[in-house]
């Protein structure tokens, strides 16, 4: 089963169950755009280990010069999983988050996200992606922020 700690849509259950998104949107840079599409898992336990697979294209009309994924809302996932491998983005936890590099215009980002949740509870996750100035490349849920809800048993 896969899991989306990063980017995902709101779904809150208490039985597994697994899901895709695809949105696109207009960042506050006019000429930035994201398409993004990824699947989630809304019931986890801990120690398991869980992947996931994310797309993220850039469809604006300018460069990302640094493209982050921020977790910096809600209950910090960062601080209820491990991120065990996100080639080729890494964590950098002053944002907190993923740094991911550049996304050229046209560009596109697939990667697998490899984590591990290390606390019990229901968890309400947020997620951003933003550009090197921190601007948010909006997604259209809840002003540019993805959010998703999260079982984790233990």
């Amino acid at each position: 089963m896969r899991g989306l700690p990063a980017l995902c849509v709101v779904i809150l259950a208490l039985v597994s169950a697994c899901g895709d998104t695809s949105s696109s949107s207009a960042g506050n840079n006019s000429n930035m755009a994201i398409s993004e599409d990824s699947s989630y898992n809304a019931h986890v336990l801990v120690g398991s280990v869980y992947t996931t697979d994310i797309d993220i294209k850039n469809t604006g009309t300018a460069d990302i010069p640094k493209l982050d994924i921020m977790f910096d809302g809600g209950d910090k996932f960062l601080d209820h999983n491990v991120i065990v491998k996100s080639d080729p983005c890494t964590v950098d936890k002053s944002l907190p988050g993923l740094a991911c590099g550049a996304l050229a215009v046209g560009g596109e980002l697939k990667f697998t996200i490899t984590y591990q949740p290390k606390d019990a509870g229901n968890f309400n996750f947020e997620a951003a992606a933003a550009d090197q100035e921190g601007s948010d490349l909006l997604y259209p849920e809840q002003d540019g922020v993805l959010t998703w809800s999260e079982v984790v048993t233990a």
